[in-house]
């Protein structure tokens, strides 16, 4: 769980906004063009488990990666966690990332929590898988990582709002049982 507070914005857009942005483009400079970007992100409250049902249904017909922060609800700054759920032969691995920088000025790219894989995107904008860092770099490249990505949402806000257009889905879960 990380906070990403803004001091009163929300951060779900700005975290959306920024991470294939920070992956694509190791100079970050304001507003950068990623048209070629093949990694969707989606930011979502509540139920894992419903927000997972329609994400894997979404990545397995786009055959598309989809990167989802999550959050407990409307309110909360905390992100609880990143998952990235990614098509591949015929099959789909959903895992736990974090975003991770080797040293300053780098790429950010995603390592599993498990660290048994790690991704980042190459210049045509597609997720590639690439070596996973040793476990002694962890800690400090996942810090590095989660610093970036919350120094890069606090350009993407003014006051209190998002600085670029955008919008939001709504989705509620249908009840359906035998009456």
């Amino acid at each position: 769980m990380i906070n990403l507070s803004l001091g009163g914005a929300c951060p779900r857009r700005p975290l959306t906004y920024v991470l294939p942005r920070a992956m694509m483009r190791p100079g970050y400079s304001a507003d950068p063009a990623i048209d070629k970007c093949d990694i969707g992100t989606v930011a979502a409250n509540g139920s894992l488990h419903e927000t997972i049902t329609h994400l894997m249904n979404v990545a397995i017909r786009s055959r598309k990666p989809w990167l989802l922060a999550t959050f407990a609800d409307r309110a909360s700054n905390v992100c609880e966690q990143l998952i990235l759920l990614r098509p591949y032969e015929g099959k789909l691995l959903i895992t736990p990332v974090a975003p991770y920088i080797t040293r300053p000025g780098s790429t950010l790219f995603l390592v599993a929590a498990d660290r048994s894989c790690a991704f980042m995107a190459n210049a045509a904008g597609t997720l590639v898988e690439c070596a996973v860092p040793p476990a002694s770099c962890i800690a400090a490249g996942v810090k590095r990582g989660w610093s970036k990505v919350r120094r890069l949402m606090k350009k993407e806000v003014e006051g209190n709002n998002f600085r670029h257009r955008s919008w939001e889905v709504f989705i509620e879960p249908v009840n359906v049982g035998v009456h």
